[in-house]
């Protein structure tokens, strides 16, 4: 499955270790942007050109994606961008599952579609037992198809 991982363009470096983490569930973590070089904003050495690149990198990036993790900030960050929360209403609208990690930073964080884990580690081990399932899921896709779509209990 593949993951989107939203988060402050400051908060790169984490989001590297954190798709490393997810990775070795067997996840594929497809957000471009935590490769470097994608600041975001009215950068000076960026022009319009290639902000709109960029978005079009990271919205692409989201529809691709299965699951998207937002990863948000205590009420007393400064943040003077905020396209992870874009970033929200682009997967919340397509049906993405989405995860928050991190305090309420808005109302839509309240959604029923929305799930989420005050830390990372809440979060790890709640992803730990989903990739379990979708293991034992495709593993049991294996077996039936390989039985001409029928179960055999052994």
């Amino acid at each position: 499955m593949y993951v989107y991982l939203a988060a402050r363009y400051s908060r790169r470096e984490e989001m590297v270790g954190r798709a490393e983490e997810l990775e070795r569930l067997g996840f594929r973590v497809i957000s471009r942007w935590i490769l470097g070089g994608h600041t975001s904003g009215e950068h000076p050495d960026m022009g319009q050109a290639v902000n709109k690149t960029l978005a079009h990198h990271d919205r692409t990036d989201i529809i691709r994606s299965d699951i998207v993790i937002h990863f948000t900030e205590p009420e007393t960050a400064l943040y003077p961008r905020g396209s992870r929360h874009v970033e929200l209403g682009i997967a919340y609208e397509r049906g993405k599952l989405n995860y928050v990690v991190g305090p309420y930073e808005n109302i839509f964080h309240h959604l029923d579609a929305v799930l989420r884990f005050e830390s990372w580690e809440l979060f790890l081990g709640h992803f730990k037992e989903v990739a379990l399932y979708l293991k034992t899921r495709n593993l049991m896709n294996l077996i039936i198809a390989r039985n001409g779509g029928e179960y055999e209990e052994s």
